[in-house]
């Protein structure tokens, strides 16, 4: 199921999408805007050369892009670059990196980073150990963000998920975890107003 849970997600990324340029002056004035430290352009840039839209495929290039809006706190650049990262796409698979990378988003509510944080540790990798009160956590979060950004189905998904996992926690468990997710929660709305 979480697998089916990550799948939509990125599902639902994909039709998002991000506006990407048609013509290559399009593309020079989005690469302005990128160089002069947009972080917005940085992303769709960036987006653009992974896909090989409006540019040449260029991974490299892509991720570069991705990495200096990330690096001003962009979620959706720190988000992508979790997934590259995961997956070992683009770049060297690396669980630590991915999880550095979603965890920055996540903490700024960023709802999908929030699922992939909640799934890595709801199963435990390689590298990074398996904890249900901290994937309860984020997927409470999840939850709770969806439901806010009135993405229902999301919400479902991610509660059935929790709610899941619950089963397989002690009661100790599920009550720390609910109490960390509410005091979790107070501090992604507290960043979210400044």
């Amino acid at each position: 199921m979480t697998t089916h849970l990550v799948r939509v997600v990125v599902a639902l990324l994909l039709l998002a999408g991000v506006a990407s340029a048609q013509t290559a002056q399009e593309v020079a004035a989005l690469r302005k805007q990128a160089q002069a430290g947009g972080a917005a352009s940085q992303v769709s840039l960036g987006r653009m050369y992974l896909d090989g839209k409006g540019v040449p495929l260029d991974m490299s290039q892509g991720v570069m892009w991705l990495g200096k809006a990330a690096d001003q706190g962009h979620p959706h650049a720190q988000y992508l670059l979790g997934v590259l990262y995961a997956e070992g796409s683009s770049v060297p698979k690396d669980e630590r990196t991915a999880l550095s990378w979603f965890s920055k988003a996540a903490t700024q509510g960023y709802v999908s980073a929030q699922v992939f944080l909640g799934a890595i540790y709801a199963k435990g990798t390689n590298d990074v150990k398996r904890n249900p009160v901290t994937a309860y956590i984020w997927w409470s979060a999840a939850a709770v963000g969806a439901t806010a950004a009135n993405d229902a189905e999301m919400a479902v998904l991610v509660t059935k998920q929790r709610d899941t996992l619950a089963t397989t926690m002690t009661a100790e468990q599920i009550t720390k975890a609910d109490k960390l997710a509410k005091q979790y929660q107070a501090l992604f709305d507290s960043r979210k107003q400044k």
